[in-house]
């Protein structure tokens, strides 16, 4: 079975990825870093609520 996500869901993510990407290029002190990804793990759970492959996968994917 596939993750479906709605339009609200996909919008409020690539948000929260955007401003990740921007916080990377903006912050050089490894443990902001670390608090910025755990918040941003944080609230893409809360976006999407379950434990699906797809989204564990997303957030790793981001992390980089």
């Amino acid at each position: 079975m596939t993750l479906t996500i709605q339009p609200y869901q996909y919008m409020k993510i690539n948000d929260i990825v955007y401003n990740l990407v921007h916080q990377y290029q903006s912050v050089n002190d490894l443990r902001t870093i670390g608090v910025l990804q755990d918040l941003a793990a944080e609230e893409i759970h809360d976006t999407v609520p379950g434990n699906d492959p797809a989204i564990t996968q997303l957030i790793s994917n981001i992390m980089d």
